[in-house]
């Protein structure tokens, strides 16, 4: 009876477990909310910080110093030659500093530690003599090279081989340009003109330039006032000047080779009569322009157009056995002394209007230049009394 109550309580008690299995129902499921994605935001790049190095005592940057000696270039040729003497008392300034300098008894200038190895320095100069005509510097004669040019053949003439130095010409008034830790050698001219012969040729001069405006008067540089009546006469008695002459007559032998005077260009080469012709030389001084005229040649060793340097040969004299030296300017060019022309002379080749230059320096005329390289005497000696 017992085991029967038990099997009974047993069996309700499955019956409602699986009652209560069939009627369960699905929880519902709490929602999660969606978990939001946060994105970075854009920011500045941070400000980088330099690793500091060491800090030491700059290297200072060498100053070389700029010196150099001044001499009087005789011959104008930039080179200094034996015989060619040192200026001293001469003031040297370096401009972009305002200080200067004065030479020595040797020519010698110096400035200490001014700028660096190889700088360019602007240097001027304070000639003591400036005011003084028959002592002033007023040109640098530069050395750029040497120039060889070859042998050739001109006009029945065989030209040999010459070795020249090709210079540049400047105004003193426009200084130097030199470099630091440089010594340089400045040559420096009362004019720019040198003598057209070899200094072994035989010549001398025997007609100058008349100074005197006046008809049937005339002066020359250092006051000669005998009039001559024709050119050769002067030969063989006293001085004398020919009425209204514009140039220097040299006296020379036939053969005689006729060199530049001025470095340049050949403008013009005309013919007059056998045996005697013309070269005309054109050249730049800074803004400056003069021409040189070489007239009574018989044969021209140039041509219109070369370009010359000073001390190339350039023509030969022939029977005239003279050689008529001109020095012609610009009429609105600023010269001390310059003159007009004679135009009735059948031989004078320009109008009227062209100023001419005298070579010497007129020395009854305070404000007068010699336009040679040295004061009123050209760079190689004129014989007193020459003999042919």
């Amino acid at each position: 009876m017992q085991n029967y109550k038990l099997f009974t309580v047993v069996f309700v008690v499955l019956l409602t477990a699986c009652t209560l299995a069939n009627n369960q129902t699905e929880l519902p499921k709490t929602a999660i909310p969606p978990t939001e994605t946060s994105f970075p935001t854009q920011t500045s790049a941070p400000t980088l910080t330099p690793t500091p190095t060491a800090v030491g005592t700059p290297t200072p940057v060498p100053l070389d110093n700029v010196e150099g000696t001044l001499f009087f270039d005789y011959n104008g040729n930039g080179l200094r030659d034996e015989n060619e003497p040192p200026i001293p008392n001469f003031g040297v300034c370096i401009k972009s500093k305002d200080i200067c300098a004065t030479t020595d008894k040797d020519g010698h200038f110096s400035f200490i530690s001014i700028a660096p190895e190889g700088a360019n320095i602007s240097l001027s100069f304070v000639d003591p003599n400036a005011t003084n005509p028959a002592l002033a510097f007023r040109y640098i004669n530069r050395w750029l090279n040497e120039m060889k040019l070859p042998a050739y053949e001109k006009d029945g003439i065989k030209v040999p081989e010459q070795r020249l130095n090709d210079i540049s010409i400047s105004e003193l008034s426009n200084g130097f340009i030199a470099k630091a830790r440089s010594n340089v050698s400045i040559g420096l001219t009362q004019g720019f003109l040198t003598l057209p012969f070899d200094h072994k040729s035989w010549f001398f001069i025997y007609n100058w330039v008349d100074l005197n405006p006046e008809k049937g008067a005339v002066h020359n540089y250092n006051g000669i006032t005998r009039v001559s009546t024709f050119h050769q006469d002067v030969v063989n008695q006293p001085l004398a000047v020919l009425d209204g002459h514009d140039g220097i007559d040299f006296a020379v032998k036939n053969g005689t080779k006729v060199y530049a005077s001025i470095p340049g260009e050949v403008i013009d080469i005309s013919t007059f009569e056998p045996d005697n012709g013309r070269i005309l030389i054109r050249t730049r001084i800074g803004a400056k322009e003069y021409k040189v005229n070489y007239g009574h040649v018989a044969k021209f060793l140039v041509g219109s157009g070369d370009k010359i340097r000073k001390g190339q040969v350039i023509a030969i004299i022939g029977k005239t056995t003279e050689l008529h030296f001109q020095v012609l300017t610009l009429p609105s060019q600023n010269e001390p002394c310059k003159y007009f022309g004679f135009p009735s002379r059948p031989d004078d080749y320009h109008p009227e209007e062209t100023p001419r230059l005298d070579p010497y320096r007129d020395e009854q005329n305070p404000i007068c230049v010699s336009y040679w390289t040295v004061d009123n005497n050209p760079q190689y000696a004129i014989s007193e009394n020459p003999q042919p």
